[in-house]
């Protein structure tokens, strides 16, 4: 699906598209991305940002 003059960065057309890691808009003349999938992935062995901070911090 194309979406007319609606790139947030340049003003231009942006298409629907997915991938593995979930569904997203690209603009057409830019290259800008904006992911609509507002769930997060759970990783094996990967930690959210503030607690690295935390145990840094420790």
């Amino acid at each position: 699906m194309i979406y007319l003059k609606s790139c947030p960065r340049c003003g231009g057309d942006m298409h629907l598209t997915n991938d593995y890691y979930g569904t997203y808009r690209a603009c057409l003349q830019c290259g800008n991305v904006v992911d609509l999938d507002e769930t997060p992935y759970d990783v094996p062995g990967l930690r959210k940002v503030g607690d690295r901070m935390d145990s840094q911090a420790a």
